[in-house]
C-alpha cells in the first residue's frame, strides 16, 4: 500500500501569505529597511530584501517608498515615476530593482499648483506658456547638476478627464521625477464613490498617495 506521495510545499510562500516580493538594486543585493505598502498597510523589507504583507480586498497596486540613495525609476511609455505594480488577483510576488545613487545633500523641487486646463484653449496655454519656462528651468538644473524633481499640486485638470494623457506627457518633458497629486477636480464627477470617482486619475497617474525620500526629506 505504497501510495504515499512526496508533496513539496515553498515554506517562504506558505509563511508569507498572498503579497510578497524582494526588493534589489541592480546587481541583485538585497535593499533592507525599504517601505512597501499596497495602500493600506505598510511594512519594510527585511535583510534579505523581502517584505510580506496580507493583501488588502480593495488594493490596486504595491508600491514602494524611494529611498534617497535610490534613483527614481521612470516609466518609459508615460515619462513619470514608476515605483508601484499593479495587483493581479492570480499573482502573489511581486519584485523591485532599484539603481543606487549617492544620497542628494542638496535639491530642488518644483511646486506647480493647480495647471487645472479644462478646455483645449486651456491646455495649448500650458502647453506654449507654461511648460517652456519650466523646461527651461529644469534644463538650468541639469547644466548645475541639481537634483529634482516635481509635484503637481492637485486639479492636474479642471473636471476634464479627457485632458490627462496630454497633461501627462506635456509635463513628463521636463525630463525629471513628476509626481502627481490627486485634487478635487481631478476626480470624476460622474461617478458615486470615490473607487470609481479616481479611476481616471489612477490610470494615468498611479497610486492616488504615497511617499519618496530626497536628501533628508521625506
Amino acid at each position: 500500500e505504497n501510495n504515499a506521495r512526496l508533496v513539496i510545499i515553498d515554506p517562504v510562500q506558505a509563511f508569507l501569505g498572498d503579497l510578497y516580493g524582494y526588493v534589489r538594486d541592480a546587481q541583485g543585493n538585497a535593499l533592507e529597511g525599504v517601505v512597501v505598502s499596497d495602500g493600506y498597510t505598510c511594512t519594510a523589507t527585511d535583510a534579505s530584501g523581502l517584505y510580506a504583507l496580507q493583501r488588502h480586498s480593495s488594493a490596486y497596486y504595491v508600491y514602494y517608498s524611494t529611498p534617497a540613495d535610490c534613483k527614481v525609476e521612470l516609466n518609459a511609455s508615460t515619462g513619470l515615476p514608476l515605483f508601484y505594480q499593479k495587483l493581479s488577483k492570480s499573482q502573489k510576488q511581486y519584485d523591485f530593482t532599484l539603481t543606487r545613487q549617492a544620497k542628494e545633500t542638496k535639491f530642488r523641487m518644483l511646486a506647480i499648483g493647480d495647471p487645472q486646463p479644462k478646455t483645449a484653449a486651456h491646455f495649448d496655454r500650458l502647453r506654449t506658456e507654461i511648460i517652456p519656462e519650466l523646461q527651461r528651468a529644469t534644463a538650468l538644473g541639469k547644466q548645475r547638476g541639481t537634483a529634482q524633481a516635481a509635484l503637481l499640486l492637485g486639479d492636474i485638470v479642471w473636471d476634464s478627464p479627457e485632458l490627462f494623457a496630454g497633461v501627462r506627457e506635456q509635463f513628463a518633458s521636463l525630463g525629471i521625477p513628476v509626481y502627481g497629486v490627486i485634487g478635487n477636480h481631478d476626480h470624476d464627477r460622474n461617478k458615486y464613490t470615490d473607487r470609481e470617482a479616481t479611476e481616471n486619475y489612477r490610470n494615468h497617474f498611479g497610486p492616488t498617495y504615497y511617499a519618496f525620500d530626497m536628501g533628508r526629506t521625506h
